[in-house]
């Protein structure tokens, strides 16, 4: 058959428009959320791809093995091989996909300019395993299902594979079809490959499942029961990698920091971030020497958005378009310890935005965001507090934190005279 009058004749070829709309409903509603780097933008553009491809493909699929069955290419001699016959019968839905996949990095990459590559291939070609994986099983399901029946299982099949796990518990269900929730991950943190590894183990399984299903010239049943037992496996072992994971396919990130050093103290940023190093490091200097002379701490050796251990480090975060009193705030809002987990009384969290807000002023916080940030309530304590001497506000900071990092001790003096907020 001629090359052009073959595509002309593949159904998959006409779903791309079908596919791209609903990747430009599905991405645009998230690129105000994207982190400034690569590996937030490459989850993003592949996770669309997955959740807008994954089922028309595999319907096509579905289409193109009900052509083949009708034909009656499995029930006679053939030159070719079944692995040739498949490719080159999918060959058009594959060419969908990967369109797809560069219509969604069009959407994306330009929201992601500034930020340094490369892109993460592994997540690029686990994407579109994912989706050769359940195409070569639509392929097998049209074996026994005329496209009437196998087209409308797969396409809403699959969509709930896809995009019901998210709201299920546990949480490492999600981990395993591919999607990756639309999003990961922020420049602190990077994917956990573990994630990666789960949907690359059930996406080969469901491949071979396919694969197995379509050309095992036995009984049907026995071709079923072996596609089904590969499936279990698979997804038994996946399971197994992702135990115990949470909500997120995301761990701290604990490498690729640039650092300077000016006055004997060395500020540290993300590399996505080096440009802004000299912009950013005269604030955060005085806020750290504002929060030193507060609190009696020493000056830290280093403020980083990397780990920090509250005492020779401290950390802070330089977001995107941040201005000078949201960096200072983003080293004063960092400074308290969260509440501990486990505390039955739970009291001492009370005392975390009173904290923030009071460690805010020392480090010059602008006042209206020190407001924005804590509420008017918790500016009112902060308030009356610093109408107190250095040596009690020290105190109340010393007793306070304790209250934050150690279950049973209670807050001191939260409570303001006026019981009305206004500006510290």
């Amino acid at each position: 058959m001629p090359i052009l009058r073959w595509l002309r004749s593949a159904a998959a070829l006409y779903t791309i428009p079908l596919i791209a709309f609903y990747e430009y409903i599905v991405l645009s509603g998230e690129f105000e959320f994207l982190s400034d780097n690569f590996l937030a933008a490459t989850v993003l553009a592949t996770s669309g791809t997955v959740v807008a491809a994954t089922p028309v493909c595999a319907a096509a699929g579905a289409w193109e093995g009900y052509r083949l069955r009708r034909g009656g290419v499995r029930e006679v001699p053939s030159a070719r091989s079944t692995p040739t016959v498949i490719l080159w019968s999918l060959f058009p839905v594959l060419i969908a996909a990967a369109v797809s996949m560069a219509f969604s990095f069009a959407l994306v990459l330009p929201r992601a300019t500034g930020s340094p590559g490369p892109l993460d291939a592994a997540i690029v070609v686990l994407a579109l395993l994912v989706i050769c994986a359940w195409t070569v099983t639509g392929l097998a399901a049209g074996r026994f299902l005329h496209p009437a029946l196998g087209v409308p299982i797969l396409l809403v099949g699959l969509w709930f594979w896809m995009a019901y796990p998210d709201a299920l518990e546990p949480f490492w269900l999600r981990h395993m079809t591919g999607s990756n929730l639309g999003h990961c991950c922020e420049t602190h943190s990077t994917f956990d490959r573990r994630a990666l590894y789960s949907q690359a183990l059930v996406a080969l399984g469901v491949l071979a499942a396919g694969y197995l299903i379509w050309s095992f010239r036995g009984r049907t049943r026995w071709a079923l029961t072996s596609g089904a037992l590969t499936v279990v496996a698979v997804i038994t072992g996946a399971a197994t990698l992702i135990q115990g994971m949470g909500p997120e396919a995301e761990r701290p990130r604990t490498s690729g920091l640039v650092c300077k050093t000016q006055e004997n103290i060395s500020i540290c940023l993300w590399r996505e971030r080096e440009k802004r190093i000299d912009d950013v490091a005269p604030p955060i200097l005085s806020a750290a020497h504002g929060i030193s002379a507060a609190t009696g701490r020493p000056l830290p050796a280093t403020v980083t958005e990397g780990p920090a251990d509250g005492n020779r480090s401290w950390r802070f975060r330089a977001a995107p378009g941040s201005t000078e009193s949201q960096l200072r705030f983003a080293l004063a809002g960092l400074m308290p310890s969260s509440p501990p987990k486990g505390c039955e009384d739970g009291e001492g969290q009370l005392a975390y935005e009173p904290l923030g807000g009071w460690l805010g002023v020392k480090a010059g916080v602008d006042k209206d965001e020190i407001a924005q940030r804590i509420g008017q309530d918790n500016v009112a304590i902060v308030k009356e507090v610093l109408r107190r001497s250095a040596s009690y506000q020290r105190t109340w900071f010393e007793r306070n934190e304790r209250a934050l990092t150690q279950c049973g001790v209670k807050p001191f003096d939260l409570r303001s005279r006026s019981g009305k907020g206004g500006s510290p």
